[in-house]
């Protein structure tokens, strides 16, 4: 009489958990790769609803408004060339990460980077030139950080 055995051998219970163990390791490490793509994703978009927003703001204001209003959430400096007639004006500006303006520099997540340039000169320009360049962390080196560019070009009364 054959004797029928119920059950798993010792040897397929051990390959059975070695390929579930290698299939969690796996799902792991795809979880926390969607977890910083995310992450990263994040940090872009909110990036380019800032440089977005202060390009649009500051073709809502006047010209000759500098610095924006005080319940202005964003802020650019005046678009008219300076008394010594310089083409090109440079700068930057700090933003948390809600997109608030900040001059302490802890709460800084964002810097902005801002460059004008007037067409055809500043002495008569006819339209400026804007070039936004976001980076954060907003003090880490600029080959270190992420950053978001945008390039606008504005008429000028």
């Amino acid at each position: 009489m054959q004797q029928t055995r119920h059950g798993f051998s010792l040897i397929e219970v051990t390959l059975a958990l070695g390929v579930m163990a290698f299939s969690v390791t796996v799902l792991i490490g795809l979880l926390s790769a969607s977890l910083k793509t995310n992450k990263e994703s994040m940090e872009q978009v909110k990036a380019a609803n800032l440089a977005a927003t202060m390009i649009s703001q500051r073709r809502a204001t006047p010209l000759n408004t500098d610095p924006l209003p005080p319940n202005a959430a964003l802020w650019l400096p005046e678009l008219k060339p300076s008394p010594a007639g310089e083409e090109k004006l440079n700068g930057s500006v700090d933003f948390t990460f809600d997109g608030d303006y900040t001059s302490v520099s802890n709460e800084a997540f964002f810097r902005t980077y801002y460059s004008y340039v007037f067409y055809p000169n500043a002495n008569d320009p006819i339209a400026v030139h804007i070039h936004l360049r976001i980076q954060w962390p907003a003090f880490a080196p600029a080959d270190q950080a992420d950053s978001y560019e945008l390039v606008s070009t504005l008429p000028l009364p």
